[in-house]
Protein backbone atom coordinates (compact mmCIF):
# COMPACT_ATOMS: atom_id res chain seq x y z
CA UNK A 1 0.00 0.00 0.00
CA UNK A 2 1.26 3.50 -0.78
CA UNK A 3 2.44 5.27 2.42
CA UNK A 4 -0.23 7.98 2.13
CA UNK A 5 -2.97 5.39 1.58
CA UNK A 6 -1.70 3.42 4.56
CA UNK A 7 -1.70 6.55 6.73
CA UNK A 8 -5.24 7.42 5.64
CA UNK A 9 -6.39 3.89 6.38
CA UNK A 10 -4.81 3.92 9.83
CA UNK A 11 -6.29 7.34 10.66
CA UNK A 12 -9.78 6.17 9.67
CA UNK A 13 -9.38 3.01 11.74
CA UNK A 14 -8.19 5.00 14.77
CA UNK A 15 -11.08 7.45 14.46
CA UNK A 16 -13.55 4.59 14.16
CA UNK A 17 -12.09 2.95 17.27
CA UNK A 18 -12.34 6.19 19.24
CA UNK A 19 -15.96 6.69 18.14
CA UNK A 20 -16.82 3.15 19.22
CA UNK A 21 -15.10 3.66 22.57
CA UNK A 22 -16.97 6.92 23.06
CA UNK A 23 -20.29 5.19 22.40
CA UNK A 24 -19.61 2.66 25.17
CA UNK A 25 -19.42 5.35 27.83
CA UNK A 26 -22.25 5.34 30.38
CA UNK A 27 -25.24 7.46 29.49
CA UNK A 28 -26.81 7.54 32.93
CA UNK A 29 -27.11 5.88 36.30
CA UNK A 30 -27.57 2.25 37.02
CA UNK A 31 -25.89 -0.29 39.08
CA UNK A 32 -24.21 -3.52 39.82
CA UNK A 33 -25.01 -6.94 38.60
CA UNK A 34 -21.37 -7.98 38.58
CA UNK A 35 -20.92 -7.05 34.92
CA UNK A 36 -18.01 -4.96 33.73
CA UNK A 37 -18.72 -1.28 33.32
CA UNK A 38 -18.28 0.24 29.86
CA UNK A 39 -15.21 2.13 31.09
CA UNK A 40 -13.64 -1.13 32.28
CA UNK A 41 -14.27 -2.71 28.88
CA UNK A 42 -12.69 0.29 27.12
CA UNK A 43 -9.69 0.22 29.47
CA UNK A 44 -9.13 -3.50 28.85
CA UNK A 45 -9.39 -3.03 25.07
CA UNK A 46 -6.89 -0.16 25.20
CA UNK A 47 -4.47 -2.32 27.19
CA UNK A 48 -4.90 -5.13 24.65
CA UNK A 49 -4.14 -2.77 21.75
CA UNK A 50 -1.07 -1.33 23.50
CA UNK A 51 0.16 -4.88 24.09
CA UNK A 52 -0.08 -5.56 20.35
CA UNK A 53 2.09 -2.56 19.41
CA UNK A 54 5.53 -3.41 18.03
CA UNK A 55 8.34 -2.99 20.54
CA UNK A 56 10.17 -0.58 18.22
CA UNK A 57 7.09 1.67 17.75
CA UNK A 58 8.06 5.35 17.88
CA UNK A 59 4.95 7.50 18.23
CA UNK A 60 6.59 10.63 16.82
CA UNK A 61 7.26 8.80 13.53
CA UNK A 62 3.49 8.51 13.00
CA UNK A 63 2.44 12.03 13.97
CA UNK A 64 1.72 14.69 11.38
Amino acid sequence: MHPNADLTFRMKEANHLLEQMSETQPKGGGGGGGEKSPSEIVYEKAEELIGRMPEDFIEDDYKF
